[in-house]
């Protein structure tokens, strides 16, 4: 026996069940906090950002890469921002 089952629904694949969307109880004490501003859309899932301000936590860096929502993490969709458009970002710096 085959089932095959057509939805026009939109699905996701992450596996977000205990993701809080509030930016501020998303935000902990380990995170950097930073005032950005988008410098380019570098894939529909990956832009970068020229640090104007650091808020929390300093970072020496001056460009950073922000990685949204890619399908399979919880990430952001990053759809929503356009170049120019100046943010507040919690990063977790890696290597």
């Amino acid at each position: 026996t085959c089932f095959i089952i057509f939805s026009n629904f939109k699905s996701i694949g992450c596996f977000c069940d205990n993701y809080e969307s509030y930016f501020c109880r998303n935000a902990n004490e380990w995170y950097n906090i930073v005032l950005a501003v988008v410098t380019d859309s570098l894939e529909p899932h990956l832009m970068e950002a020229v640090v104007l301000e650091n808020i929390y936590n300093e970072t020496a860096r001056q460009v950073i890469d922000i990685t949204g929502h890619d399908g399979g993490n919880c990430g952001e969709y990053l759809e929503l921002f356009h170049i120019g458009d100046t943010l507040i970002f919690a990063i977790h710096e890696t290597e």
